[in-house]
């Protein structure tokens, strides 16, 4: 009697395997499905798949990846939801942290992003090769607190580990200049213009700086070079002026004030609809005006502040466009091309 038992708990056990087994195959194509998807940068369709295999054998892991998809569709509040169920379960990674940080800073919650960056940086582990960005980025949830000095110390760490790292190099020296460290952010402006010459604001703080130490000859270089890419860059027209008085060139000097004045226009129209905006701030069409007006003037990181609360207010293809070349004005070539890729979705779904 008992031997009979024990074969039909045998039996049992081996039909059970064999139906989990099979239950588990189409999860398995699903998830390898969602892969393929990710890495041919489809990832609406990566979306759909990863979803699919969530709801018929759900995981933190498939949570993760659902939440990076959305990332990378700009659904911020959905990322974080799923990035929620990821990050909470015991085998959390770091990599996951991070992500989910990145949703915060999006969402405008600096301090607890850096919170979770800090987690992500305690789990690690040290060899994953974005170890160093995740000092990066808590460096930019540091610097949108206005926290200078663990700015600093993080955007160092990162180019510690990361020498090529042009944005934490163009950061590092934001923040220098913010503590009023000239030749600290000197020496950080010139590394991440040297890694990321398209980087306008980068090349034009490096001009300025180069102006205040007293290097115009090298200032005035830097300023024909904003210039060059953006001709109606009121910033660097201001200061080539300046450094051209100061070399006693007055006639050049003139010819740059005289150009700078002809744009007086334009700044006269950034003001104007500054203060519509603040009047009517769910104006969304008034603060794309305001954004292209930024842009113009070369005032990509001002524009930025705009489309970040237009991204998340009244997301759309012109949003999403106007992204895309202020993140090329920054030297973010990765995201540029992200924000891209948005807006041609969203235009094909006629948004």
């Amino acid at each position: 009697m008992a031997d009979t038992v024990q074969r039909v708990r045998t039996f049992l056990t081996l039909v059970f395997l064999c139906s989990l087994a099979l239950s588990q195959q189409p999860v398995a194509a699903t998830i390898a499905e969602g892969q393929q998807h990710f890495q041919r940068g489809n990832y609406e369709a990566a979306a759909v798949a990863y979803t699919a295999a969530y709801s018929a054998a759900p995981t933190p892991e498939l949570a993760y990846w659902v939440g990076v998809c959305a990332i990378q569709l700009y659904k911020i509040k959905d990322a974080e939801n799923w990035l929620q169920i990821a990050i909470a379960a015991p085998q959390a990674k770091g990599a996951w942290f991070q992500a989910y940080a990145k949703c915060l800073l999006d969402n405008g919650k600096p301090l607890a992003a850096r919170e979770a960056l800090t987690r992500a940086l305690t789990i690690g582990p040290r060899t994953d090769p974005n170890y160093g960005v995740w000092f990066y980025n808590r460096g930019l949830c540091s610097l949108e607190a206005a926290e200078y000095s663990p700015a600093i110390a993080d955007f160092e760490a990162c180019v510690a580990h990361s020498p090529k790292h042009a944005q934490a190099w163009y950061s590092l020296g934001l923040a220098r200049t913010d503590v009023s460290d000239s030749k600290g952010a000197l020496t950080a402006l010139q590394m991440a213009t040297a890694l990321e010459p398209s980087n306008i604001e980068a090349l034009f703080l490096l001009g300025r700086t180069q102006l205040g130490e007293g290097a115009v000859e090298a200032a005035i270089v830097t300023m024909r070079q904003v210039l060059g890419k953006v001709s109606g860059h009121v910033g660097a027209l201001w200061n080539l002026s300046r450094a051209l008085q100061r070399l006693g060139r007055k006639e050049e000097a003139k010819a740059e004030f005289t150009r700078f004045k002809a744009l007086a226009a334009l700044n006269e129209r950034i003001e104007y609809t500054e203060t519509a905006v603040k009047i009517n701030q769910n104006n969304a069409a008034l603060r794309i005006e305001l954004v292209k007006l930024l842009l113009e003037a070369g005032r990509a990181r001002d524009a930025m502040t705009h489309l970040d609360t237009l991204r998340r207010t009244a997301p759309g293809s012109t949003v999403f466009f106007q992204m895309s070349k202020a993140l090329r004005l920054l030297g973010a070539r990765e995201e540029a091309d992200r924000a891209e890729e948005a807006a041609r979705q969203l235009l094909q779904q006629g948004r």
